[in-house]
């Protein structure tokens, strides 16, 4: 199954972006980046930002294709050059303006330890040997409850 075109423009925005600001991704922190797009934008605009599934791997939240897609570069940046900035609308940009500058900051293995530490995988990895791999979902549900609740403490 490949990348929906919604995900694939979400995935290209974080590339551009990156290197418009001479950073780099590798496809670890591509994942967490999705996945914190996908739960902030269900929280701020109450709707999905694409429908693919994302998994509770060992290493976080993961889209599977999207993975399968970049793996090459699992560790090593994401070759980002030939990206060029993808149509959104304002509200998506506005969102993955505000996703990026608060998590793009971080590297792959930080932003992994702060999803291990959140409610959604957490859930969906419930019963699981911490290394035991797994295609369980974590559930727009999960994500939409878990950060509005993160909303709503940060606005006390």
């Amino acid at each position: 199954m490949a990348v929906s075109t919604k995900l694939q423009s979400v995935a290209n925005y974080f590339l551009y972006v990156a290197n418009r600001s001479g950073m780099s991704i590798n496809n670890k922190k591509l994942q967490k980046l999705v996945y914190y797009a996908q739960a902030w934008h269900l929280v701020l605009c109450n709707d999905s930002l694409f429908e693919d599934q994302i998994e509770a791997w060992v290493n976080g939240p993961v889209v599977k294709d999207l993975w399968s897609q970049y793996n090459v570069h699992y560790t090593g940046p994401i070759p980002a050059a030939q990206v060029m900035e993808p149509s959104l609308t304002p509200e998506v940009k506005r969102v993955l303006d505000e996703v990026w500058q608060v998590y793009g900051k971080f590297d792959a293995d930080y932003l992994v330890e702060l999803v291990h530490s959140e409610s959604p995988w957490l859930k969906a990895r419930e019963g699981l040997d911490e290394n035991l791999p797994s295609r369980r979902e974590i559930t727009i549900e999960s994500m939409r409850e878990y950060y509005a609740l993160v909303l709503e403490d940060a606005q006390k």
